[in-house]
This record gives structure tokens, C-alpha cells and sequence, in this order.
């Protein structure tokens, strides 16, 4: 079975690859189609790498209406800082800020990024952002602080939030 029958990436709708990775080429796009090996690759690259491909305009739009919904309900951030914002599945309003060494995307990088690198993560917000818009593996409490766990590929992934919707941390679980 070629890999074009196997998932949305390939379909017949999705010119995502075509698009961005070929430049529009179709001969080329069709003959990296039938490279199972290439296209597997590509394609796993790739679903890590979506989220953050492109910010048009009308996700600017959304993030400036997530930003000022927060702030009209009187919840404390940074927006300068706001790395994403995002609206989970479930509704509640979510946002990575750039943070200190404590929370946000330094204090992932600085205690995690190695854990990432090692499962083949770069683009940490990405990917982070990408989890946030499946269901989670199930939600929990740990040191009286909330998090939600997350299943990809087979590995567990954590994310710690505040009860604001501020992502204090996120983290491989071995």
C-alpha cells in the first residue's frame, strides 16, 4: 500500500506538501508520493511541524480574540510574552508565555529540551500546541498542581497548567 492511502497528509484534498514542500510541483509531488520510505519521513516531520508552517491572518485573528477574551475576563497574562494561545477541545483558553526559568517555554526548554530532542521533537511549542487539539489520555492532580496527559505515537507527554489556563510546564513522561 502506497503511504498516500494512509493518511490525511496524502489525501486528494490536502495540498499541503504539495504546496509547501514542492513549491506547487506536481511531477516532483507525485514521484516523492511513491517513495514509501521518503514519504514517511517527511510525513512525521511534518506532523510535528504544522502548527507552526504558517500564521496567517486569520489565526493572528484568533489569537487576538483568545487574548482579549482573557483579558475581559480578568485573567492574568503577559500577551507581549504569549508564545500561542489556543482554545482546547473541551473550551477552556490555554497559552504558552515565553516565562522565566520557573514556568512557560524557558523552563521547558532549559530542564526538557534534551528529553524532546531524544523522542526526535524540535519545534517544542509546536508539537506542544499540536497535542493540545487531541483528547487527552486523562487529567490529574500531582503535588495539588493540574495536568493533562497526552498520548502520541505510544509516548506519554505531560502538560501542567494553571487553573487560569497557563502552561507551566510540559514534559516527555518516560
Amino acid at each position: 500500500m502506497r503511504l498516500a492511502e494512509q493518511g490525511d497528509i496524502f489525501s486528494p484534498t490536502s495540498n499541503f506538501l504539495r504546496d509547501t514542500l514542492f513549491n506547487g510541483n506536481q511531477e516532483l509531488y507525485d514521484a516523492f508520493r511513491n517513495d514509501v520510505s521518503a514519504a514517511t519521513m517527511i510525513a512525521n516531520l511534518t506532523l510535528i511541524s504544522i502548527p507552526s508552517v504558517n500564521q496567517g491572518s486569520s489565526q493572528v485573528q484568533n489569537n487576538t480574540a483568545l487574548k482579549n477574551e482573557l483579558a475581559n475576563n480578568g485573567i492574568r497574562h503577559n500577551p507581549n510574552d504569549i508564545v500561542f494561545i489556543t482554545r482546547l477541545p473541551n473550551g477552556k483558553i490555554v497559552w504558552l508565555e515565553n516565562g522565566n526559568s520557573a514556568a512557560g517555554l524557558q523552563h521547558i526548554t532549559a530542564r526538557h529540551a534534551d528529553h524532546f530532542a531524544a523522542r526526535g521533537v524540535t519545534d517544542i511549542p509546536g508539537f506542544l500546541k499540536q497535542l493540545l487539539q487531541t483528547d487527552p489520555l486523562r487529567n490529574g492532580m500531582s503535588n495539588g498542581r493540574p495536568f493533562v496527559e497526552f498520548m502520541f505515537e505510544g509516548r506519554l507527554y505531560r502538560v501542567a497548567i494553571g487553573t487560569n489556563g497557563f502552561i507551566v510546564s510540559f514534559y516527555p513522561i518516560n
